[in-house]
Formats: C-alpha cells, sequence, structure tokens
C-alpha cells in the first residue's frame, strides 16, 4: 500500500504579519546559533530534529518567536512542524500548508502498512520520531489526540475517548482508504490505540497489529480484589511456560514496588524525574484534559490480539504501576496476549538509548 505524499505536517497558524522569507532568514539565523552550527549548514529543507536541540529550547525558541512577531503562536509549533521551510509557511499563513489535523508524518517511507502512533499522558506525536527512523519499511506517522496546532487550554469540546477517535479515524479513512493498519500506543496512548482498532474494524478495516507500549488499560484498577485473583490464578495455571514465568516475576515486581512505596525514594528524585515533571507542569492543560478521557473510558471486549510491551524499571513519578502485569488487556481481549516484557522505564522508553533496544525487539514483530 502506498503512503500519500505530505509536504508539510500541520494547517496554517496564523496571517502573515511578516514575509515569509523574512521568517526563515530569523529562524535560520536563531536556529543555527542555538545549535552551533554555522548559518550556511542549514537551509529551508532542514530538520530541525536533527541539530540537537531538546524540548526545553524548543520551548524558550517558541516564545522567542511569539515575542518577534509580537503574537501567540501554538507551544507545540516545533514539534508539529519540523522542517524551517514548514516552520515559516505556518507562521505565515502559507494556504499551500496540507490540511491534516491529526497525522503527523515522523519518516519519509512511502509503501508498506502505515503505522500510528499515539503519545503518552501530555505527550506529543513527535516522540515516536526515534522509533520511526528505525522503521524502514513502514510510513511511520505520529496521532494527536487534540488537532495540531491546538492550544490545550483553550475550550475543548469533545469529552470522551471516542469522540476524539471519531474525528481521528476520519482523517485516517481518508488518508489510507484501503489496506491494513498497524497500531501503537504508549502509556495512556494506548487506550486511544485501542479505541481506534474498535472503530476501523467497525469500518470493515484490517488492524494488522495493535501494540501497547506499556499501555494501561481502565480495566485492571476497578476490579475487586476478588476478580483480579482469579484472573492472576488463571494466567498463572494456564499460560503457556514461558509467558507463565514472565507473567509471575511482572506480578511480584508489582507487590515489591508497592510495598517499598515507589511513589517516593530516599536521596531525591533522580534527573530523569526531574525533567519529566517539568514536561508534565509545561504540559497541565493536556494532562488534565486527558486524564478527564482516560476516567471516562468504557472498553469494550476486542476479537484480535494484543501485543504488550510491558516496562520493567519502576521510576520515581509514575504512580500507574497495576498488581496485572498484563495492564488490564487480558480481560479485554478475545483472542491472546502477546507479552514482551522489557528492563526499560516506562516514561523514556521512546528515548535515546532505550528507543534502540525497544526497536530491535519491535522491528522483526512487525
Amino acid at each position: 500500500m502506498n503512503a500519500p505524499q505530505v509536504d508539510g505536517v500541520s494547517t496554517a497558524i496564523g496571517e502573515p504579519d511578516v514575509s515569509r522569507q523574512a521568517v526563515l532568514e530569523w529562524l535560520t539565523s536563531r536556529i543555527a546559533e542555538m545549535a552551533g552550527v554555522d548559518v550556511g549548514a542549514i537551509d529551508g529543507a532542514t530538520d530541525i530534529v536533527e541539530l540537537g536541540l531538546d524540548s526545553m529550547a524548543l520551548y524558550n525558541l517558541t516564545g522567542e518567536v511569539a515575542q518577534w512577531l509580537k503574537r501567540d503562536i501554538p507551544a507545540t509549533l516545533f514539534w508539529d512542524h519540523t522542517t524551517l521551510e514548514s516552520i515559516a509557511s505556518a507562521l505565515c499563513g502559507d494556504p499551500s500548508t496540507r490540511d491534516w489535523r491529526h497525522l503527523m508524518p515522523l519518516n519519509k517511507v512511502t509503501t508498506g502498512t502505515p503505522m500510528l502512533c499515539t503519545p503518552g499522558l501530555g505527550g506529543h506525536a513527535i516522540a515516536f520520531r526515534g522509533l520511526a527512523e528505525r522503521i524502514g519499511n513502514h510510513p511511520v506517522y505520529g496521532v494527536s489526540v487534540l488537532p495540531l496546532g491546538t492550544k490545550w487550554d483553550q475550550a475543548v469540546t469533545l469529552n470522551s475517548i471516542s469522540e476524539v477517535v471519531r474525528e481521528i479515524v476520519k482523517e485516517v479513512l481518508a488518508a489510507f482508504p484501503d489496506g491494513p493498519i498497524i497500531l501503537v500506543g504508549h502509556s495512556f496512548g494506548g487506550l486511544i490505540a485501542y479505541e481506534l482498532a474498535q472503530q476501523l474494524l467497525a469500518a470493515g478495516r484490517t488492524i494488522e497489529h495493535l501494540i501497547m507500549l506499556d499501555g494501561i488499560s481502565r480495566e485492571s484498577p476497578r476490579k475487586p480484589f476478588r476478580l483480579r485473583l482469579v484472573s492472576h490464578l488463571r494466567h498463572l495455571c494456564f499460560d503457556p511456560i514461558p509467558q507463565k514465568w514472565a507473567y509471575a516475576k511482572g506480578l511480584l515486581g508489582n507487590l515489591r514496588r508497592r510495598l517499598s512505596g515507589v511513589k517516593k525514594q530516599q536521596g531525591g528524585q533522580s534527573d530523569q524525574s526531574f525533567k519529566r515533571e517539568i514536561h508534565v507542569s509545561a504540559n497541565r492543560a493536556a494532562v488534565d484534559y486527558q486524564r478527564m478521557l482516560w476516567c471516562g473510558y468504557e472498553a469494550k471486549t476486542i476479537p484480535m490480539p494484543i501485543i504488550l510491551f510491558r516496562a520493567e524499571i519502576p521510576e520515581v513519578w509514575n504512580d500507574f504501576y497495576f498488581i496485572d502485569p498484563y495492564h488490564g488487556w487480558g480481560e479485554l481481549t478475545e483472542a491472546r496476549i502477546d507479552f514482551h516484557p522489557l528492563d526499560l522505564p516506562h516514561g523514556t522508553m521512546l528515548d535515546e538509548p532505550n528507543v534502540a533496544v525497544l526497536a530491535e525487539v519491535l522491528i522483526p514483530i512487525l
């Protein structure tokens, strides 16, 4: 199946206050200075992600651009658009910028089954960029819960995951009118991927794989202890031996984390924990909105297997460790769980160098 050709990554976000050329020249000069490279080494086609600028630098640059243009711009500007040309076009209201609202192309592959990736709580579709670069036989797209360029703190009229996904599905069906689709969800994004699978199956489409990257369902935490115990016994008694041992290991690991109080550690926060706190604080409106969606979701069973990559390394900030090593997905699939425990942390499994480990295990499955 051929993926659609795209030149930009979002709709235009403003009327032209200055010329497109002036914006491009300003961006080229400022980004070259920040990246420590010669101005002549970059041009309009340069991908800013490849220059090594981190998230905080891009947040700060967004503020500088807004101050220079003397108007508000979306905080996700440099995630929704990654080349200097597409950024300048968006800032100047270029009508040639494509009108996709939820899909962000993350690699340059144009053939193969499209792979749609939904980020975790408060995250952005660009989080999958490192994974996409390692997948050479599938076009990879990040999926944004809200339309790209939308401010999280503005009025949101979609109040449930099913409503949000219904809008995404319209775009997916238009972009990929036939053929199978691969769905991948990280953390909270697992619920979005799950509902995408439900609605796409209902529309008659084929889901080649439904993959959870430590995605957590709504089912396991709400079940009474008696029902959870029955579920644990069933897995421990009837799963194949390799999965049985992996399940038991995960179960004991969760109990150990709960007994030791993972919420806090002696000696203060780790550097990664501190960075995560900054990230969540900067996206508080997004986190609050997505938590509201998560709490209201009622999942139905799905007639297909679920592939679960479970992160086994606990993190200080993470309070979503549940007793069920399958994170509740075993209760929702009418087929089976393909379980893959990974010695990676939940929050940074898509970051370097962890994403290289993830890709090594994931690519053979695809």
